[in-house]
């Protein structure tokens, strides 16, 4: 009995860690989504001003403007 003991005492242990880690991470601060959306929102504007900068080269270069 003194091996089953031990196995229980090592299941209880293994117990109470699982669930020290699951209120620790409940218990974490939240990431902010601000920042996120704000990143988000800058790199979908980039396309669309690589392609006005592109489109503005082409034109320079068909046109003879110096670029």
């Amino acid at each position: 009995t003194a091996q089953r003991g031990g196995a229980v005492c090592a299941l209880h242990f293994a117990d109470r860690a699982v669930t020290r880690r699951i209120a620790a991470l409940q218990s974490a601060p939240q990431p902010s989504l601000g920042s996120a959306a704000l990143a988000v929102l800058a790199l979908s504007t980039l396309p669309p001003l690589l392609a006005a900068d592109a489109t503005g080269d082409l034109f320079r270069l068909l046109t003879g403007a110096p670029l």
